[in-house]
């Protein structure tokens, strides 16, 4: 991610999501700490996982920059599992984009790789739940409000 598509992204990300859904709690609003905090973020993770634990791209529809997802070696103990997280702008959701990502960074995954994926949530985000499940996932609620996914890639879920 080079700095002109950095500077899409963060364009993106404080005129359409809501802070908390790119950033973790940095205050109330999209303030320059956040914007610091997101830039540094996405520069850090320009080696990718060959280079690092952890790589991030944008999501580009139609030229337009609407989203970003990252992949992460989060277990060392399970070098062969990846968790990969997704914020799609507002005015891109219910568009049925997030199961089209999704399949490709199931394919990313299985590149590199890896023969898990792992994906955690909120109990409360419904549409990030079905298109887990229409993935193939097995899901556990978790008792603090959150849902593991685990989607296994073996040849039926490339």
């Amino acid at each position: 991610m080079d700095e002109d598509v950095l500077d899409e992204l963060v364009k993106v990300a404080t005129s359409d999501a809501a802070p908390d859904e790119v950033t973790p709690p940095l205050g109330d609003s999209w303030n320059p700490r956040r914007v610091a905090w997101l830039r540094a973020y996405h520069r850090h993770r320009r080696s990718g996982l060959k280079g690092g634990e952890e790589e991030t791209a944008a999501i580009r529809v139609d030229g337009r920059i609407v989203g970003a997802i990252r992949l992460h070696r989060s277990d060392s103990e399970a070098p062969e599992s990846l968790e990969y997280g997704i914020w799609l702008a507002r005015s891109w959701r219910g568009l049925g984009l997030g199961a089209t990502v999704l399949r490709l960074i199931v394919r990313r995954a299985y590149e590199l790789g890896a023969l898990r994926l792992i994906a955690r949530t909120t109990a409360s985000n419904s549409p990030a739940i079905a298109t887990l499940r229409r993935a193939g996932a097995t899901l556990q609620q978790r008792g603090d409000g959150t849902v593991h996914a685990e989607i296994p890639l073996d040849g039926e879920h490339r």
